[in-house]
């Protein structure tokens, strides 16, 4: 249960399933976790001021998931009973499992916070691509370390994470949007504010790939003079796929659209992880430069603030 005195930090909270001491028997549970990764649940619909019971995820010994049934199983340590929850949103069930798994393996330390802080480099990286090119997988993998078998399709998500690069503090908002024809309007708003792009297609996928010519017009149209200032960074997944024999899009064309647009680019496999951290390792260094091209064109300004013209 929640310590008394400093309020801790909620990592996530939200809604589960909870087994009950019958097989059969499941409770709708509303969950907080904390940052020290102890969680307090409450009956659904009732005060969150009187916790119904707790728990301490450092008990956990394993962690496994029912893709079936949809249910992850905690297994914990010494004569605690095990937990059985079957999570209402995508993500925290994954979360959940990926704080288990670090604290099994005493990676605490690798675990990203959810905080914000001031000492960080803000940026807004927004992922967009035909449906079903594996943008989530892709997200997923460098989030979580995790592969998602089935498929799901996306309407909209966000996730953050801190990452330290070359000394450098980085706070990421990365958004994972739909491919969805009708739910494109939806990711024009995120790339109006986006400080990068990853857009992604199929290397298994022809279709995909010609539809970055329209992803190419609409950012050009939705940014407009402000185009060359935003990190673009092409990406093409399921490069495992390759060695299947399903490959329908060469490696060559695709560097070749990337010199075209102006832009960076990787192939990527969700399922190996191969370039993955890479790929954002690459879209914050390329933010970097187009930040600093920004400010070295920005007019100067005499002392009363007016732009100087000459």
């Amino acid at each position: 249960m929640a310590a008394e005195g400093k309020k801790k930090q909620i990592l996530f909270e939200g809604r589960f399933q909870k087994r009950g001491s019958s097989v059969r028997t499941w409770h709708v549970r509303y969950f907080k976790l904390y940052e020290d990764f102890t969680f307090d649940y409450y009956k659904a619909g009732k005060a969150l001021n009187n916790p119904q019971g707790s728990g301490d995820l450092s008990l956990v010994k394993e962690v496994t998931y029912n893709e079936q049934d949809k249910i992850v199983c905690f297994e914990t340590k010494g004569n605690n009973r095990n937990w059985y929850f079957i999570f209402e949103d995508k993500e925290q069930r994954i979360y959940w499992m990926y704080v288990a798994k670090c604290i099994i393996d005493g990676m605490q330390n690798e675990i990203e916070k959810y905080a914000d802080s001031s000492n960080e480099h803000h940026m807004k990286v927004v992922i967009i691509g035909m449906a079903s090119v594996g943008k989530t997988s892709f997200l997923l993998k460098y989030m979580y370390d995790y592969f998602e078998k089935e498929y799901d399709p996306t309407l909209e998500d966000l996730y953050k994470i801190k990452k330290e690069v070359d000394g450098e503090k980085y706070f990421l908002q990365i958004m994972d949007t739909a491919g969805q024809e009708e739910f494109r309007n939806m990711a024009h708003a995120h790339i109006r504010e986006a400080d990068a792009l990853i857009v992604c297609y199929s290397i298994a996928d022809r279709t995909s790939f010609e539809h970055l010519k329209i992803l190419n017009d609409e950012i050009k149209q939705i940014r407009e003079d402000d185009a060359d200032h935003l990190a673009v960074v092409i990406v093409g997944t399921k490069v495992d796929l390759a060695n299947k024999g399903r490959r329908e899009i060469s490696t060559v064309e695709g560097q070749r659209v990337s010199e075209e647009w102006g832009c960076q680019f990787l192939e990527t496999s969700s399922i190996k992880g191969t370039n993955i951290e890479e790929a954002f390792l690459t879209t914050i260094s390329y933010v970097n430069i187009k930040r600093q091209e920004k400010e070295a064109n920005r007019p100067p300004e005499n002392e009363t603030g007016r732009c100087v013209i000459s």
